[in-house]
């Protein structure tokens, strides 16, 4: 099922929107099973896309079940003019099998780290120990600056970490007017620019709250958002 979200993007400002009578986004609604799955259940924005250097994303979420291989949240995609490969800015978690999948670590992707299906530059935090069935906040800030990604879990920094890509860095994340196409797609993930969609690469639950600054948020403003508290 494709919804297509009336929004606005990155304030920059995105907002689909646990703490009051706000819209609650159901992924594999009435799904009790990993094996039942389906690739059909999605979310899609189709508004146009700043350019951006820094970002924050945050939203809150109450995963039902897991998915066998990641459960994806998010995903903005596009293919530079000129060029085929795909590339994506993204977040999703995976389980971790030594905590016999009781918690979860991001699997969190820049454009140009994601070249040909290449995902050996995504970015690893641990989140533990992971609430279950009941809602979470996370945050997931960087800065094309310094090369430096946050993550936050329910108003906790759980790490900071910090990549030299070696002049392979753009510190720029281009914007849906630079490039040839994009899709922002929210609860599957593409393996082709919006589609090619995997049952065992799905989110089951709930999302809501999912707002993408073009700004690095101060630690007080993640904390109240943590805390259903809103700010200007």
């Amino acid at each position: 099922m494709s919804v297509l979200l009336p929004i606005a993007l990155f304030s920059y400002y995105l907002v689909i929107c646990v703490c009051q009578d706000q819209f609650i986004a159901t992924f594999q609604e009435g799904i009790t099973n990993s094996d039942l799955h389906q690739d059909s259940h999605f979310m899609e924005y189709t508004g146009d896309i700043p350019q951006i250097t820094n970002f924050t994303a945050c939203h809150w979420m109450n995963i039902k079940y897991f998915s066998k291989e990641f459960i994806p949240i998010w995903s903005y995609c596009f293919v530079r003019k000129g060029y085929e490969d795909l590339e994506c800015l993204q977040l999703s978690f995976v389980p971790i099998s030594s905590s016999a999948n009781r918690d979860l670590r991001t699997k969190a992707l820049l454009p140009w780290s994601r070249i040909q299906g290449s995902f050996e530059k995504s970015i690893v935090i641990e989140i533990k120990p992971f609430r279950h069935r009941t809602w979470n906040h996370i945050c997931w800030m960087y800065s094309g600056t310094t090369g430096c990604h946050d993550v936050y879990y329910n108003g906790d920094m759980m790490k900071r970490v910090c990549v030299d890509f070696k002049g392979e860095a753009r510190s720029k994340i281009e914007g849906s007017k630079n490039v040839s196409n994009y899709s922002f797609i929210i609860g599957q993930e593409q393996d082709v620019l919006g589609g090619s969609f995997e049952s065992r690469q799905t989110f089951n639950g709930n999302l809501t709250d999912l707002n993408i600054w073009g700004k690095l948020l101060d630690y007080p403003n993640v904390l109240d958002l943590s805390k259903c508290k809103h700010f200007e």
